[in-house]
């Protein structure tokens, strides 16, 4: 089915949540809490945004063929968003995850007409904000 604006709110709530919190974390020092955040926990809810812009292929299970069913531009776009362990790495990645996100979401809210009611502007402040200190 495609995705509601309730589905879709609770999805970019918890991604542009923990985009933050996984700044916060790399803030505080914790390098490994920031990276599983990063490289885990975002990618999946980044993948599951994928999954609704690819709503009209066969998306699989899990991350399975996802290079086939989220299109070239996806998947190249997404390797930057992977962070090795290292703070500026992961600060680096937390923003290019977040990019990445954004455009995705645009994607997904202009197909389904959907309201897009998160102001990313804000939460890319706050990230440059905390991703400086």
């Amino acid at each position: 089915a495609p995705p509601t604006q309730a589905a879709l709110e609770q999805l970019s709530n918890d991604f542009w949540y923990h985009v933050l919190w996984g700044a916060k974390k790399l803030r505080r020092g914790e390098l490994l809490v920031a990276s599983q955040a990063c490289n885990c926990y975002l990618t999946g809810l980044l993948v599951e945004l994928a999954r609704w812009r690819a709503h009209d292929r066969d998306t699989w299970h899990g991350y399975r063929f996802f290079e086939r069913w989220a299109g070239g531009e996806v998947a190249e776009a997404l390797a930057p968003t992977f962070a090795q362990y290292e703070a500026e790495d992961i600060a680096r990645a937390l923003r290019a995850k977040g990019e990445l996100f954004g455009r995705l979401e645009d994607d997904v809210v202009q197909r389904f007409d959907l309201v897009d009611t998160v102001d990313r502007s804000e939460v890319m402040r706050r990230l440059d904000a905390l991703l400086r200190s």
